[in-house]
């Protein structure tokens, strides 16, 4: 073994744990962008689900709502406030889900047709 043949030898193993590393970050990489994409699709599964749940719990927040659908121009300063604050809630919700729906179905996470 000459001197020659030891260099190739180790270049080879550098080159080789180069590319091992390469796919090592490419691996870790993706798991964590799956991860983040969960954690983004709870957190607004989370938001609906409050939001929701905040209707369901206060009677009179509920009605302001209802009141607000059906005859908008019955509503008090006070209810007028208050449904409009809360259809804001639901719109930039909304907003927020569609925008990710749509940046997942342009990248091909998420078909078209699901919910």
């Amino acid at each position: 073994m000459n001197l020659d043949y030891l260099s190739n030898i180790g270049e080879l193993i550098a080159a080789t744990a180069t590319v091992a590393t390469f796919i090592f970050v490419a691996i870790e990489l993706r798991s964590s962008r799956q991860k983040n994409r969960l954690a983004m699709l709870t957190t607004l599964e989370q938001t609906w689900n409050s939001m929701n749940a905040q209707l369901a719990q206060n009677k009179e927040l509920n009605a302001v709502l209802l009141k607000g659908l059906s005859a908008p121009d019955s509503l008090t300063r006070d209810e007028a406030s208050q449904f409009f604050f809360l259809i804001v809630q639901y719109m930039n919700n909304y907003k927020a889900n569609s925008a990710i729906r749509f940046h997942f179905v342009r990248r091909g996470a998420a078909r078209r047709t699901d919910p």
